[in-house]
């Protein structure tokens, strides 16, 4: 995804600083996608989760800062949503 392709996603400050800080608290981002069910492990090989049940995702995981974000969670694939938004915060620290 390029970031002007981001401008569709209305990340706020608040949701970036809480993403960042569950980084820091996973120890990275793939290992906060393993938390976040976005990437398991199938065979001792990582791969990327597929859920069909968009609104049980939204339920479990868009909580609290990222609740405002449900409206626009459209995908099956939590991986692509988490990683734009993981690109804004990457496009955010730059700017700083």
């Amino acid at each position: 995804m390029i970031y002007s392709q981001l401008k569709k996603y209305p990340f706020s400050p608040e949701q970036l600083c809480k993403l960042e800080s569950e980084i820091e608290k996973a120890g990275d981002f793939e290992k906060l996608m393993f938390k976040k069910k976005a990437l398991k492990k199938e065979d001792g090989t990582m791969v990327v989760a597929v859920y069909e049940d968009i609104e049980k995702y939204k339920e479990l995981f868009l909580t609290e800062e990222y609740e405002s974000l449900r409206s626009i969670y459209d995908t099956q694939v939590p991986w692509s949503f988490w990683g734009a938004l993981y690109e804004s915060l990457i496009k955010m620290k730059e700017a700083e």
